[in-house]
């Protein structure tokens, strides 16, 4: 409700305290439509737009639904005509360029203490690498006026070996997130052999105490992380000390004794477990080759191996990892979870999202039972919790409502976390100047984008170096 040119009141049926703190958020669950401009997305709207003209924009688009034009058209991370309020607006993007290239929003609200108009910087690039070793062989190179977001502790060494000859200087940012590395076992797939002993909580027990956390900390991240499972941080009002080690302690004794007390006694000559059903049990285990972590994922398996099951680790490539993760088709696989107030929707499984260890759960909730398979009742009153932590007064019984809510994942394990609250290099070249090393990339549990507590329009480039460009 429109109060005056600069001021708006929104009116909810229902109490709503949280709302401003949940569109702070950079993740789910905020509310993108806060920030929509209507004057220009109006178009794409089946209450304001004709049928005739959203047919003709939806073909034009390639689309079948005004759904799916408006979610593509209000998207202003690849749709350069739509108006901004930030301190970059889109120019172009990868598909017309290979990159993304940004240029300062002439708009743009914020000025220094002089006067002056913000941001400093008039352009920006932005290259997405899928592979990390490219990144770091052209941060070496000097092609990276700022990086952070696909650096990894393992990368520290030879950043740290080249800096004194490399026109950059590295430092280290602390990573908020609990659940940085985690794994799932997919508690709904369709192998009726796997789903059985994947829904027994003794399972995942199991493979959770089996996984030598700290060795693969050493070694893939230099110790630069710490052991964890998938849960909240300290410094937010949702984290329990109990949680966070609860089961992540590398036992293969009890991992053992529980796959024994399951039934799963039976091995064939390899020492590998048979399935309850007698036959051999084969677990796939699929990662998205991105990340540059396959040692971590190779370990993984050999742990499991070690306890006899029979996992087999295959990379995939990024977009092949994802579509099967959307997919009900991953059996044991690997994500980042970020559980907090501030991101209460990871708590359940989600079809926009990758859900896998849980998708037909995620298809029930979606379609209020129609499509999927009904969850367990701790997952339904997880769901019943998440809706009133949303609504709730005020932030004192949001807490109090999300600590219900995430004591069930306390209880059932259904995310295993590898590692979390990790240090990454971050790196900036010696032309850019006014970076502050070191923010994190969060407080207590709250995420923010990669760079968003450092002030980014107040970077500014040196005046006396020159550039590639001129």
């Amino acid at each position: 409700e429109k109060i005056d040119t600069y001021t708006f009141k929104v009116v909810f049926e229902e109490p709503n305290g949280v709302f401003t703190t949940l569109n702070s958020m950079d993740l789910f669950p905020r509310l993108p439509w806060i920030s929509y401009p209507k004057h220009y997305l109006k178009q794409f709207h089946i209450k304001y737009a004709s049928k005739a003209d959203l047919e003709a924009k939806m073909k034009e688009a390639d689309v079948d639904s005004w759904v799916l034009l408006f979610s593509q058209k209000a998207d202003w991370e690849w749709n350069t005509e739509i108006p901004q309020m930030g301190m970059f607006v889109l120019e172009s993007t990868p598909a017309e360029t290979g990159i993304q290239m940004w240029v300062r929003n002439p708009y743009y609200y914020k000025v220094d203490t002089a006067g002056n108009q913000l941001p400093y910087i008039d352009r920006m690039s932005v290259v997405e690498l899928r592979k990390h070793q490219a990144a770091v062989v052209r941060a070496i190179a000097g092609d990276w006026d700022y990086h952070l977001v696909e650096f990894r502790a393992q990368h520290y060494p030879v950043l740290k070996q080249n800096e004194p000859t490399s026109p950059y200087r590295l430092g280290t940012n602390p990573n908020n997130k609990g659940g940085e590395f985690s794994i799932f076992l997919n508690l709904t797939t369709d192998n009726k052999q796997l789903k059985e002993v994947f829904n027994d909580i003794r399972f995942r027990k199991a493979v959770s105490v089996a996984i030598n956390r700290q060795e693969i900390i050493d070694i893939v991240f230099w110790g630069a992380a710490q052991a964890r499972q998938c849960s909240p941080v300290p410094g937010s009002p949702l984290y329990d000390p109990e949680w966070e080690k609860l089961y992540a302690q590398y036992d293969p004794d009890m991992a053992n004794r529980l796959l024994d007390e399951m039934g799963l006694t039976k091995r064939d000559k390899d020492g590998m477990r048979m399935g309850l059903d007698g036959k051999p049990m084969k677990i796939i285990f699929d990662w998205s080759n991105e990340r540059g972590w396959d040692d971590a994922y190779q370990l993984i398996t050999e742990y499991l191996n070690a306890v006899g099951l029979n996992v087999i680790s295959r990379g995939l490539e990024a977009n092949l990892f994802y579509e099967r993760a959307r997919s009900n088709a991953v059996e044991l696989s690997t994500y980042s979870i970020y559980p907090s107030v501030h991101n209460p929707k990871f708590a359940i499984p989600s079809v926009g999202y990758p859900s896998q260890w849980g998708y037909l759960w995620a298809k029930w909730f979606q379609t209020d039972g129609e499509e999927g398979e009904k969850p367990p009742e701790d997952l339904i009153k997880v769901n019943e919790l998440l809706g009133k932590s949303t609504s709730a007064k005020d932030g004192t019984e949001m807490v109090k409502i999300m600590k219900e809510m995430w004591s069930y994942h306390k209880k059932n394990l259904w995310m295993i976390g590898i590692m979390g609250l990790d240090m990454r290099p971050e790196l900036v070249h010696d032309r850019m100047k006014n970076v502050p090393f070191g923010k994190p990339s969060g407080i207590g549990g709250f995420i923010c984008p990669p760079a968003a507590t450092h002030n980014v329009e107040q970077f500014y480039l040196d005046p006396n170096m020159r550039f590639d460009w001129e």
